[in-house]
């Protein structure tokens, strides 16, 4: 006679533990290891934990990466706004001349200071967009 074997039927104690670890960012291996089931057992019966122990993780590291970036971290102000304000590094600058295909560096410094001279006043922003910079009247005293 054959045993039947019988369904699986998480406990509370192994729901807080996988959203536990979930919360840690223990892998869905380690984790299913750790209850003694397969990974396929463990996304099965508890994908409620693993999602809410995902989310919540993200919402903690982003909350502290705000944090950091308020606080005048500029590397987390960088990132913060090319991963979520859509900013970006400029292009670098490329000096091509018609008709030659390697410039001079003496060419090369010409064209530089003929584009810096054209720029003069404005901040760049990206590569398409411009600002005029504010220049305080000169005191007439």
């Amino acid at each position: 006679m054959t045993k039947k074997k019988t369904p699986f039927e998480p406990t509370q104690q192994q729901r807080v533990l996988v959203n536990m670890m979930s919360l840690n960012g223990v892998k869905h291996s380690e984790q299913a290891k750790a209850l003694g089931i397969t990974p396929k057992m463990l996304k099965k019966h508890f994908t409620e934990e693993i999602e809410y122990g995902r989310i919540v993780t993200t919402a903690n590291v982003a909350n502290a990466l705000y944090r950091n970036a308020m606080d005048g971290n500029v590397t987390a102000q960088t990132f913060f706004l090319k991963s979520q304000a859509g900013w970006r590094e400029a292009d670098k600058l490329e000096i091509s001349l018609e008709g030659r295909d390697t410039p001079t560096n003496t060419e090369k410094e010409q064209r530089l200071a003929s584009i810096m001279l054209a720029h003069k006043g404005k901040k760049t922003l990206t590569k398409s967009t411009t600002v005029d910079t504010f220049t305080a009247p000169e005191n007439p005293n």
